[in-house]
C-alpha cells in the first residue's frame, strides 16, 4: 500500500498545540499565584477562564497530532500488507483521510472516541462511564459519525467533481474508530462504521469497482494535489 502523508502539517499542527498547551499552564499557575492576593482575585478568574479552554482544545489535539501512533499511522498500519494499487491520503487533501482504491475512493472519517459505542440506523449512543469525567479535557465527543462522514464525502465529492467532471465519481464515506479500547455494536447503519481492525475485511468485501482509467486519473489528481 502507498501512503502520502503532509508531514509538514503534522509539525505545524504540533507545534501549535505544545504553544497552546504551555500557555494554558502558565496562565492556570499564574491564576493559582494570584489566588492568594484579594487583590487580584480578579485576575486569577480572568486567567483561569481564559486557561481552561485553552488546554482543553490543545489537550484534544494531542490525541490527533502528538499521541504515538497518531491516527494516520494507526490507518496505515490497519491497512499495511494491501498492494500499491490502495492509496492513503492523510492531511493533504480538503479532508482529513482519503482512501483511493481500484474498489472506490473513500472518505475515512477517523473517530478517537473512548467507550461503549453503539449505533441504530442512524442514532448514536455512548454509554456513560465515570471514567468519561476525567478524560473530559481529552475527549473529542461523538456528535453523529455518520453524519459527518457523509459531510466528508461531499466535501471530496465536489472537489474531485470540479477537478474531474467526467470521471462522476462516488465518494463512499466510512466511519472508523481508531481508540484500542473502544467498544462498538452496530445495527443497519446508514454509513459503514468500524473498527479500525476491521477496514481492510471490509474493503475487500466491497463489490463495486473503479474503471482502470478513472482510477489512473483519480491518483494522478490526488498525487499532484497532495505536493
Amino acid at each position: 500500500m502507498r501512503v502520502v502523508t503532509n508531514e509538514d502539517l503534522i509539525k505545524k499542527k504540533a507545534s501549535m498545540v505544545r504553544n497552546v498547551l504551555t500557555a494554558g499552564f502558565i496562565l492556570m499557575a499564574m491564576a493559582a499565584g494570584m489566588a492568594f492576593f484579594q487583590s487580584y482575585i480578579a485576575y486569577a478568574y480572568v486567567c483561569l477562564l481564559v486557561s481552561l479552554p485553552m488546554v482543553s482544545w490543545s489537550a484534544r489535539g494531542a490525541n490527533r497530532w502528538l499521541q504515538s501512533p497518531r491516527p494516520d499511522q494507526v490507518l496505515a498500519k490497519a491497512l499495511k500488507g494491501l498492494d500499491r494499487s490502495y492509496q492513503l491520503y492523510s492531511y493533504t487533501l480538503p479532508i482529513e483521510h482519503a482512501l483511493l482504491c481500484p474498489k472506490g475512493l473513500f472518505a475515512l472519517h477517523v473517530k478517537t472516541t473512548r467507550g461503549s459505542i453503539t449505533c441504530r440506523g442512524g442514532r448514536w449512543h455512548r454509554k456513560f462511564e465515570l471514567s468519561h469525567l476525567w478524560g473530559w479535557l481529552t475527549d473529542e465527543g461523538l456528535g453523529n459519525p455518520g453524519k459527518q462522514a457523509q459531510a466528508a464525502a461531499r466535501k471530496l465529492s465536489e472537489f474531485v467533481a470540479a477537478q474531474l467532471p467526467e470521471a462522476q465519481v462516488s465518494v463512499q464515506p466510512l466511519v472508523v474508530f481508531v481508540d484500542p479500547a473502544v467498544k462498538l455494536e452496530v445495527s443497519e447503519p446508514t454509513v459503514p462504521a468500524m473498527l479500525v481492525g476491521n477496514l481492510k475485511a471490509h474493503l475487500r468485501d466491497v463489490t463495486i469497482s473503479l474503471a482502470p482509467s478513472t482510477l489512473k486519473d483519480l491518483g494522478k489528481l490526488l498525487d499532484e494535489k497532495s505536493n
